[in-house]
């Protein structure tokens, strides 16, 4: 992975930080990369707006997991994954003091993907967003954040969600289904370096 992201040789590769393996998706706006200067005095403030589309595999817990000692992390927090420590830390201090714990998991993940953005304006996409979102706010100051619910998922919820949680039915998202952004993944090619 370091070698990869242009760290393998590099002599300081003990410092590097959270996040700084990843690839940055060029879709998504980036001040100071893919913006205008100028673009937070614009009054076309929708068209700088970072889609976050969450899809989680809870399955998985239900799989054989080795310990730490046998496999341990290699990575820190450097890609994907959050630092493992500070993720554990984060589960046992909450679990004292939160009640609702039931979307802990996800909060932490969203707030880490969170951590390095300076966008104003979010529009996060979940299949479970109309639960979700219930016990999101006390969690966050952040105003300007739509959440919906995935096209795909959307008719199988009741109706007061479809309506309330739709793409279709709210101003300045364009035709989105919400499932895009978890789609655009699959590059493997860097365009800011």
């Amino acid at each position: 992975m370091l070698k990869h992201s242009g760290r393998g040789h590099n002599p300081s590769s003990k410092t590097t930080a959270e996040g700084e393996c990843t690839i940055l998706c060029p879709a998504c706006p980036h001040p100071g990369k893919n913006l205008p200067t100028d673009w937070k005095e614009s009054p076309w403030q929708w068209l700088y707006v970072l889609f976050l589309a969450i899809d989680a595999n809870f399955q998985l817990k239900r799989k054989a997991v080795s310990n730490d000692n046998v496999d341990p992390s290699l990575s820190c927090g450097w890609g994907y994954f959050v630092e493992e420590e500070a993720y554990k830390s984060f589960l046992h201090s909450s679990a004292d003091c939160i009640q609702e714990v039931l979307y802990i998991n996800m909060d932490y993940l969203f707030f880490s993907t969170l951590h390095h953005t300076v966008l104003h304006t979010l529009n996060v996409s979940y299949d479970i967003a109309c639960q979700w979102h219930k016990t999101l706010w006390h969690c966050m100051s952040h105003q300007d954040c739509l959440v919906f619910v995935l096209k795909f998922h959307l008719p199988t919820h009741i109706e007061q969600c479809q309506t309330s949680f739709s793409f279709n039915f709210k101003s300045r998202v364009g035709r989105t289904d919400g499932e895009a952004p978890g789609c655009l993944g699959s590059s493997n090619t860097n365009f800011f370096d």
